[in-house]
Parts: structure tokens; sequence; C-alpha cells
């Protein structure tokens, strides 16, 4: 996948079909974290969040992050029926910490 300096990738420019908006939102979260870790110029290890039972910072949950966005936009058009549940559950915890440091995402 080609993203444009946007996050948007260059499949969703140039396509004529059906495209998937929550494929799009993965791509676009995806660039944006990492343009963030980038950029910001915030100690991101000064917000503390709990989950599963530890403390992680938000530079942890930021890499966590990246790390599930990535697999699922590698995963997203490869995956078969029975890796469906296993691309679901990253999702929902993409979106569980994302809830998590959402207020802290500023600099």
């Amino acid at each position: 996948m080609i993203e444009n300096n946007n996050g948007t990738s260059q499949f969703l420019k140039d396509c004529n079909t059906d495209w998937n908006l929550n494929h799009e939102f993965i791509c676009w979260l995806n660039y944006w974290l990492k343009e963030y870790k980038k950029k910001a110029e915030i100690d991101l290890t000064f917000h503390k969040f709990m989950y599963k039972s530890r403390q992680w910072t938000q530079e942890e949950i930021i890499d966590r992050l990246i790390e599930l966005t990535s697999k699922v936009n590698n995963d997203f058009y490869e995956f078969e029926r029975a890796k469906e549940k296993e691309v679901q559950k990253m999702v929902d915890e993409i979106f569980y910490l994302f809830h998590l440091v959402f207020w802290a995402m500023w600099w």
C-alpha cells in the first residue's frame, strides 16, 4: 500500500471500485501515529495509562498502535476467513488503546 503525504493510500486515490473506509482509517492512523512520534516535542513518557494490568507510557501505547495498525494493514486484504477473528481482536485493541491516549495526543 503506497501512502500519500496526507496518510491516504494511493489505492483510494486511484480506485474506481469499492473500497473500505474502515481500512483507510487504519492506514490513516498508522501514518499519523508515525508522524506524531517524529514531530512531537513533548515527553512521551510523561502520561501513563493502565493496560493489561500494568502501567504503559504514552510512547509504549503509540508503539503498540503502530505495530497493530501495520499488521492489520498488511493482513487486511490477505486474511482468510479463519483469521477474521484474529484481525477483529487487533482492531478492537487499536480502538481501545487509541481511546486511552486520545486526550494526550497533542504537542
